[in-house]
């Protein structure tokens, strides 16, 4: 399977020892450690609701070696630029947004969640070049009216995934969110790319 233009769902991303392994990590060492939150935007508006980790070791070794990978899955030689451990408490949610320049490919991938349901993400069509240019930066709906009315224009793709399945997608080209907050906590791990020729910081 490749990525085109649509998001594409990898079911069962890793063998099943190395899933064992990864669970086993964050039951034994996660607890172990302190974690920034960001349930919190500056002026005290409720944000992501979750604790997380950049470029923790156990994952980077594994983000370095799916490198070839997600080369072969995007279509295009591409560098791991950093990886996100993200750690949703209960009622955690995901603002719609877009991504910086370093997440220019994604491997969205569930470790595991305390909800039975999946936890849906709605991703949107891929931006051309054009509608991409016209976003100068902003990472973010432009006002509460800019955001309604992409919730409610945009013909979204809802993915629902399971533990250790992943979905790729272009997070710089592609609005995604999540509709609802989770019910318990949720637990993934962003594998970003850059194409090989990118040039700035990889964090």
């Amino acid at each position: 399977m490749k990525y085109t233009t649509e998001p594409l769902v990898v079911s069962d991303l890793f063998d099943a020892d190395t899933y064992k392994t990864i669970l086993r990590f964050m039951t034994d060492w996660v607890p172990k450690l302190p974690w920034p939150n960001d349930s919190y935007q500056p002026d005290k508006r409720p944000m992501f609701g979750r604790r997380f980790g950049t470029n923790v070791p156990f994952f980077a070794e594994i983000h370095q070696q799916l490198a070839e990978y997600a080369s072969d899955l995007f279509d295009e030689e591409v560098k791991p630029s950093y990886s996100f451990l993200s750690m949703y408490d209960d009622n955690g949610t995901c603002p719609l947004h877009i991504d910086r320049p370093q997440c220019r490919y994604t491997i969205d991938y569930l470790i595991r969640q305390e909800q039975a349901e999946p936890w849906p993400i709605c991703i949107g069509p891929q931006m051309n070049k054009k509608q991409h240019a016209a976003r100068r930066g902003e990472l973010s709906p432009f006002s509460d009216e800019e955001r309604e009315h992409l919730i409610e224009t945009v013909n979204w793709t809802t993915v629902d995934l399971k533990p250790n399945d992943a979905v790729c997608y272009s997070g710089t080209h592609a609005w995604h969110y999540r509709p609802e907050p989770c019910q318990g906590t949720a637990d993934l791990v962003f594998f970003h790319f850059v194409p090989k020729g990118f040039r700035g910081t990889l964090n």
